[in-house]
Parts: C-alpha cells; structure tokens; sequence
C-alpha cells in the first residue's frame, strides 16, 4: 500500500508541483479542504506525513496542532519568511524538516524518504536539525542522493558527516540495500585491505574461515569510507583500483569479485592540501570528489543552537526520566556564546550531562558546566589551530580532557601543539 502524505495549507500553483513531486516519489496525497482543521484532518485520512505550507506567524501552530493528532507525524514545514525564530519554533514544536521558500518542490519530496529512518529513532534526527544553513545542506543531501555518483563529505568532528551520509544512501536509489560503515582511522593499515576486499581461509596465519570484506557486504548500497584521508598510499590505490574496475580481489585469491557499490567519503582535513602534500592520490581524490558536500560546525550556525538542545532534550528525558521543558534565554546566550569545538556531539554531550544531575523545569545557567556559564565569544576563527587553542584553554591545557573534546588521540593533540607551536 502506497503511503500518504498529507498537504496542509491554501491550494496554490506550488501546491501542484509539490503534490506532483510527492507523487513521482511513489506517496499518495491528500489536501485539507477549507473548512476542515489540520488536528481533525489528520485524525481522518491518517497520512504517514504532511507537508504544512504557512505564514510565518503559524507555523509552531500548524506543527504542534498536526503534532497533536498524530505523535508519530513527520511534518515537513514550508515558510514565506525565514530566520532562527522560526527555525527554533518549528524544531522545538517536533517539525521533521523546515524549508524557507521558494524551494524546489523535489528537495521538499526527496526529504519525505530519510523521514522513516528518522522516525525510528536515529541520530539523524539532531545531527540534520538547522534553519538556513542546515536547509540548504539538506538540500545538497537530497541532490546527491538522486544520482548515483561518488560524493566527499567534509566538515569538522562532530558535525554530523555519518548523517549526511546515512541521509544520502536513504534518499537513494540504493536504500533498500546495506549502508555500510568503515572508519579508516580505527583500523590498522595492515588490516584495512583484508577488511574492505576480504581474504580466502588461510591467506594469512590466522585466517581461519573465508571472509567477504566490506566492498561485498555494501553489494548493491553504499560503503561509506569516514577519516578517508588516514589511508595509506598502498591502501588508496587498490581502493582506486577497486572503484575504477568496479570488482575486488580478496587476499589469496586468483578470482575478482563484481563490486556494485557507490562510494561516499568524509574526512575532516583540508583533503585538497593533504594532496598537495603528496599523502593522498590525485587520482583517488577526483574519483571521490564528483559532488563534495561541506558540512557547517556550529559556530557558523549559531542560530541553530536553541533548536538542537530542545530536540536532545526531548529525546533524552525518557531516558534520564527528567520532564525538563527547555532553556531559558540566559542558558541559551551562555552556550552561543562557546566556540563548540566538538560541535554537535559536544552540544549533546553537555546536554546529556545536564540532565544527569537532574535540573527543575527549565535548565538555567547554574545547570551549565563551568566553562560554560564563563563562556566569552571566540574568534570566528575555523582553523584546526584556533580549534586546538580554544579546546586548550578551555580545560586549564589538560592536554587529556582537550584530545576527549576534539575526539582526537592524545598523541595527535601532542603532534599538532607542536606543528602549530601552539603556547599557553
């Protein structure tokens, strides 16, 4: 049965080319007529979704009334007029997506297929939250995922780069096929190519049973290659290999293997520079590199910090079994205020955090850990050394507590003082 996807607001051209779009995707479409309310509406056709085009001054209400009727509602919320007010409105009120208009009817349509994904609880849900920036990375998403070509995702620790690629690989073609996963950072190079081609038992002392690799198990979906710039050369170009023939070789083995995947890539280095340098391919990267996406950190998005802290919190109450209804506006200046160099997993990280030591009804900036309350504006500074010299500062040069707020290695806080003879 064909899901439905309702359409609430006044009946227009772009009506018609959404509902077009909508439909092309393989949903049904109902409208509200005039005189119905969106909450009986809803409560009458049951839709899987709606899409609620309104003015700027309706939109928390148009979410929270279709909200209401049905809980479990993805809401996608179309707006004349824009600004982090309405953004935070319609995050706070449980919007799934919000697009400023004009938009494109299909990106609105190709954002009703990573809604499923979302409704079961994924991460994708806060990693993807954001007004006009994060709008318009969603919609780069949704493109990508039309074609199906290779794509680079860069942007910084923590700001979302899995997501996005999980956002492509649901928005595709190949979604009814495995997503898999391969941190290139966490394995040793020594074991990376038996990992991603796999080996045949006995190629090597302790190969005891055959063992596919990754490129068979993602056959027909994606492999997403995350940190792909901690490959060797060696393991890059079999990699380039593999991508341009389109078929592996597992370790000892005299057979190729068909590989039908399609490759998504992130790294959080300037990949370009890394080239330069001569540490990775010209050739890999270009392969890579047919559509780049940049994710923002969020200091570049402050706007959007209000909206992601009440949908962390909205999601770990249940867990901490706190009823906490939001921030006040003096603890939400204190968190724009930080640089977040952890970016999104930093914010949730403190949220997560607050919540344990259970505040009242509204987190206030008493609830906020130390170096936040005493946060002063940073530098618009995005270079990993003002990243590493804000993270420094910010614990007393706890070399420990700075690599756990980057997500680094101890050793590579150390390796990188060093290169940007960074002092206190």
């Amino acid at each position: 049965m064909r899901k439905l996807v309702a359409l609430l607001g006044d009946n227009n051209g772009s009506w018609r080319e959404i509902e077009a779009a909508v439909r092309a995707l393989g949903f049904d479409t109902a409208q509200r007529s005039s005189g119905e309310s969106n909450e009986y509406f809803i409560r009458k056709k049951k839709p899987e979704a709606a899409i609620c085009r309104c003015a700027r001054d309706e939109a928390e209400r148009f979410v929270r009334e279709a909200k209401s009727a049905n809980p479990h509602l993805r809401v996608v919320l179309l707006t004349e007029e824009g600004g982090s007010a309405v953004a935070e409105a319609a995050w706070a009120a449980g919007a799934a997506a919000w697009f400023h208009l004009p938009v494109s009817a299909e990106v609105v349509a190709f954002t009703l297929r990573s809604i499923p994904e979302q409704a079961k609880g994924s991460p994708a849900d806060g990693g993807l939250i954001g007004g006009r920036e994060m709008s318009r990375t969603r919609g780069q998403l949704a493109r990508a995922a039309e074609v199906d070509c290779n794509v680079l995702i860069t942007g910084e620790t923590g700001t979302g780069k899995e997501l996005a690629a999980e956002s492509i690989h649901a928005g595709s073609a190949r979604r009814s096929c495995p997503f898999v996963c391969v941190n290139c950072a966490a394995i040793p190079d020594a074991l990376l190519e038996s990992e991603l081609f796999g080996y045949e038992r006995g190629a090597f002392t302790g190969a005891q049973a055959r063992f596919s690799g990754q490129f068979q198990a993602a056959s027909g979906g994606t492999l997403f290659l995350d940190e792909v710039a901690d490959m060797s050369l060696s393991a890059q170009a079999k990699v380039l290999r593999a991508i341009e023939r389109r078929e592996v070789r597992p370790l000892g083995s005299t057979k190729t293997q068909a590989a039908n995947v399609r490759i998504v890539a992130a790294t959080n280095r300037n990949l370009e520079g890394t080239v330069t340098e001569g540490r990775f391919r010209s050739d890999l990267f270009f392969r890579l590199n047919v559509v780049h996406i940049r994710m923002l950190p969020l200091r570049e998005r402050k706007e959007d910090i209000g909206a992601l802290a009440e949908h962390f919190l909205r999601e770990l109450n249940p867990s901490y079994r706190t009823a906490v209804r939001g921030l006040t506006r003096e603890a939400l200046d204190c968190l724009k205020a930080h640089p977040w160099p952890g970016n999104v997993r930093e914010l949730r990280n403190v949220i997560e955090g607050v919540l344990v030591d259970r505040p009242g009804e509204w987190v206030r900036p008493g609830d906020l850990p130390t170096h936040l309350r005493s946060a002063k504006e940073a530098p618009e500074d995005g270079s990993e050394a003002a990243q590493l010299q804000q993270a420094l500062e910010a614990v007393n040069w706890n070399k420990s507590q700075a690599a756990a707020r980057l997500k680094w290695s101890r050793m590579t806080v150390y390796r990188k003082i060093a290169k940007y003879r960074i002092r206190p």
